[in-house]
């Protein structure tokens, strides 16, 4: 995998994706009344690694900032995240 995860501030956790593409993105999880916000959702080629780090997580939003592929492309390929709320 090659996702890098660590803890910024409580409730605050960094996703760090790097593929190969050059240079890594950076998803982010809030913790936010005992569930999870996931802000942005990197490269589409990022999908993979990102699903494994959210699904050990009660992800009840999906937050994108901005709709750049380095932002948003992960989207259409989180399929076990099809349900969440979009923002």
């Amino acid at each position: 995998m090659l996702a890098e995860v660590w803890e910024a501030a409580e409730g605050l956790d960094v996703v760090e994706l790097d593929q190969g593409i050059g240079r890594p993105v950076r998803c982010f999880l809030l913790k936010y009344g005992g569930e999870w916000v996931l802000v942005d959702t990197g490269y589409p080629s990022t999908s993979g690694d990102l699903e494994k780090v959210v699904g050990r997580r009660s992800i009840s939003t999906i937050l994108l900032t901005h709709l750049h592929l380095d932002h948003s492309g992960g989207l259409v390929s989180l399929e076990s995240l099809r349900s969440r709320r979009l923002m």
